[in-house]
């Protein structure tokens, strides 16, 4: 069997019907349309010889016109031989049969395969003879195998991305060839974390022959390998292999973090630490939400294989329960990290003592003297809690029973007095000791000193002494003025001047002036607007009044029944207010302009 020559080339498709293709080859030369009239008129002559066909393989593909040779075996190549064919092709047509003019004991016919056709091969058989002899009767059998038209696509076999950071990118080039008897035209699409850098819309077109350079990216997101296999077309060897490991810039010690209360901060703080896992050195950020707060502003650099830490905390002045998130951040890649704190426990700080170091100082005191000074309390925490105050005689603390209710972030004033003992001279000093049901104590010193008889203040040194918050028995504590309170109603304001040029008598005669404005409870009391009491309202002596309630905005005070039927009762009130931070107390009658001031008369 021998394979024949094929020439390819693009033609109509022609109908596969019989009698057409059966013309087609009876109208193949002049001298075999001759032989067919002449073959009507007379019977072949034997003595001539028979030629012999040729069996061949040839390929063609679908869709697509090929010219094949048929050989046949003359007893010479001057000799003519006439071609006939016997049985046409199932899966394709044939067209015009030509006899060569350079050797005809060959001739060439066309075959065009059906485009759709699903079969693999086709035959068609024919026969030969001399002009005038008869037809051969071998036949010679046309093989023919169908091939797909489409191209044959080579790839890169593998391409390897090695180790990336999360949020780091790396590229690498596939190599496409194309040895297919067809164009390639295809659309390639890529999904996370791969990426087609060229061609960017993906699009590509490979002619016949043709070749270029694919540029995938790759760009992990989460930790581990990850493997692609990118298959160009569906033949042999059109498809690549994608592989990459991504990997952490940092590692986290913990997933969560409990804010744990600090007494010496007063806030509630954690700490976040980070594992650098990057070979080079890479900056973080560390992003919170409004309430929560990062040391350095929350940038860091991670050093490799080192351990960096920063400071999670919530302000001070921020006391509730937290329960959040926050990000730690390297480029792209994002880890949340989960931060709870419970409310801040109840937490005393002492406010405005003039040493700042819990040091209250009443100053020189004369025989039989009283003085009184006043420190802030706070609690700084997101609890309540209820404090009990001790001392010890000469000092007594102004609160009713000696304990209070701080609610969270209160600040309350209490006014501590002093009363000079007998027979005691010179310097004293004594404790305030604040104690609070979460566990807290605080301890105040309390300094005075004590003059004796007919001494001038002036020449008595007091070492460590220094100016009591509220009052003295010196000078009345000078405030800025209000211009809602009423003239009377303000302190004394002596100019610097004054205050500087102040004699001994003019100092004691202030000392008199004070001690003539001191209320029963030892409170200083500025010059106020004379009260008009109706004289039929009974007293109540003072002794008899007892405290049944305090509170943070009320006072419940009970005292005799009446020695009648009913009786009407006045009462009046002064308190301790304080405008700002840098001004004094002051003790006020209320009503008062920014007091607020209600009475309930529930008689019982």
């Amino acid at each position: 069997m021998s394979r024949f020559s094929t020439h390819r080339s693009w033609f109509p498709r022609i109908s596969g019907a019989p009698a057409v293709c059966r013309s087609l080859a009876l109208m193949g030369t002049l001298a075999w349309i001759g032989l067919a009239w002449i073959s009507r008129a007379q019977e072949p002559d034997a003595n001539l010889g028979k030629p012999l066909p040729k069996d061949g393989e040839v390929s063609a593909i679908k869709g697509q016109t090929v010219t094949i040779e048929l050989p046949s075996d003359a007893k010479t190549r001057a000799s003519v031989v006439e071609f006939l064919i016997r049985d046409f092709p199932l899966n394709g047509t044939l067209g015009q049969m030509i006899s060569k003019p350079e050797d005809r004991t060959k001739a060439t016919i066309t075959y065009t395969p059906f485009q759709d056709t699903a079969a693999t091969t086709d035959t068609f058989t024919y026969e030969v003879r001399y002009p005038g002899g008869v037809w051969s009767g071998k036949k010679g059998k046309v093989t023919i195998a169908l091939e797909a038209s489409e191209p044959k696509i080579n790839a890169t076999v593998e391409a390897d991305f090695g180790k990336v950071m999360i949020g780091q990118s790396e590229d690498r080039e596939i190599f496409l060839t194309n040895s297919g008897n067809a164009s390639y035209r295809n659309q390639i699409q890529l999904t996370a974390p791969w990426s087609l850098i060229d061609p960017a819309d993906g699009l590509l077109n490979l002619p016949v022959g043709g070749q270029r350079v694919v540029k995938v990216r790759f760009t992990p997101q989460i930790e581990g390998p990850a493997n692609l296999h990118l298959a160009f077309f569906r033949n042999q060897g059109a498809t690549t292999q994608l592989k990459g490991s991504g990997y952490a810039p940092f590692a986290l010690a913990a997933n969560e973090i409990e804010l744990k209360w600090e007494e010496k901060s007063r806030t509630r703080l954690g700490t976040l630490s980070l594992s650098g896992i990057s070979p080079k050195l890479v900056a973080a950020s560390v992003n919170v939400d409004e309430r929560l707060k990062v040391s350095a502003g929350g940038a860091l650099f991670l050093k490799p294989d080192e351990v960096s830490t920063v400071q999670i905390y919530l302000p001070s002045e921020d006391t509730q329960p937290y329960e959040g998130t926050l990000e730690v951040a390297v480029g792209s890649y994002k880890m949340p990290v989960r931060v709870t704190a419970e409310i801040a426990p109840a937490y005393l700080v002492v406010e405005n003592s003039p040493s700042g170091d819990r040091v209250l100082d009443f100053g020189q005191l004369k025989p039989k003297g009283v003085s009184q000074t006043s420190f802030q309390l706070h609690n700084a925490g997101g609890t309540p809690t209820k404090v009990a105050f001790t001392t010890e005689a000469p000092f007594s603390i102004l609160a009713a029973g000696g304990r209070a209710t701080l609610s969270p972030n209160e600040a309350e004033a209490f006014a501590v007095r002093v009363t000079t003992p007998d027979n005691t001279v010179g310097p004293y000093e004594g404790t305030l000791r604040i104690e609070a049901d979460s566990g807290q104590s605080i301890q105040i010193t309390l300094r005075a000193f004590f003059l004796p008889e007919n001494v001038d203040p002036n020449k008595v040194g007091a070492p460590g002494s220094v100016a009591p918050v509220f009052s003295t028995g010196n000078m009345p504590p000078t405030g800025v003025p209000n211009s809602n309170v009423p003239p009377s109603d303000r302190p004394p304001d002596p100019s610097a001047a004054q205050a500087n040029q102040a004699t001994p008598e003019e100092i004691q005669k202030a000392i008199d002036q004070m001690d003539q404005l001191r209320s029963p409870l030892g409170f200083i009391t500025f010059p106020t607007v004379e009260r008009k009491i109706n004289p039929s309202v009974p007293t109540v002596v003072g002794n008899g009044l007892a405290l049944v309630e305090d509170g943070r905005n009320h006072l419940t005070i009970s005292w005799p029944a009446p020695s009648v039927d009913a009786d009407t009762y006045e009462m009046e009130m002064r308190v301790m207010r304080i405008k700002d931070e840098n001004s004094p107390f002051e003790s006020v009658w209320v009503p008062y302009d920014d007091v607020a001031y209600e009475k309930d008369e529930s008689g019982r």
